[in-house]
């Protein structure tokens, strides 16, 4: 079983509504979630374009392929992978409004026994300073919500 994961960004042909009126389109890209094989290449999956609905096959980090299909039954759900997941972390998960991708996330870091791997549940940009909060998943049965920092002054 795979023991790696990445989140990444595929592009869509589609293109956010404040940018449909440019004269040159600017595709759309949003996030997904991919198992790492052992040769690093990624397991294919399928997603959906979470601002058109298009169905997307997700052949590389980076690179998806867009599919005819309007509607895929087979495609996660955040409801399903809710049902597989403690309690404490659907709250969590639930209460910062996370994207499917991150319910991905945490399901592989649970099945996997990852533990200590972070979780983002939210990231803001202040001038050059990030500011968030993480998930840290300890054990099946331990958890912590810490905040991070990163930019600015002392990073450099």
């Amino acid at each position: 079983m795979a023991k790696e994961y990445i989140k990444h960004l595929v592009e869509c042909k589609c293109s956010l509504p404040q940018f449909r009126e440019r004269d040159i389109p600017v595709p759309h890209s949003f996030v997904v979630f991919s198992v790492v094989n052992e040769d690093g290449s990624i397991q294919p999956s399928y997603a959906e374009c979470n601002n058109c609905g298009c169905i997307h096959k997700v052949l590389e980090v980076g690179i998806s392929k867009r599919l005819p299909k309007e509607t895929m039954a087979s495609l996660p759900k955040v409801k399903e992978i809710a049902l597989g997941l403690p309690e404490q972390i659907r709250t969590i998960l639930e209460s910062y409004k996370c994207d499917l991708p991150t319910w991905q996330e945490a399901a592989f870091i649970l099945a996997n026994q990852m533990w200590g791997r972070p979780v983002i549940l939210s990231k803001e940009t202040d001038d050059d300073l990030i500011v968030g909060k993480y998930l840290l998943i300890i054990s099946k049965d331990i958890i912590k919500i810490e905040t991070y920092t990163s930019g600015g002054e002392d990073d450099e």
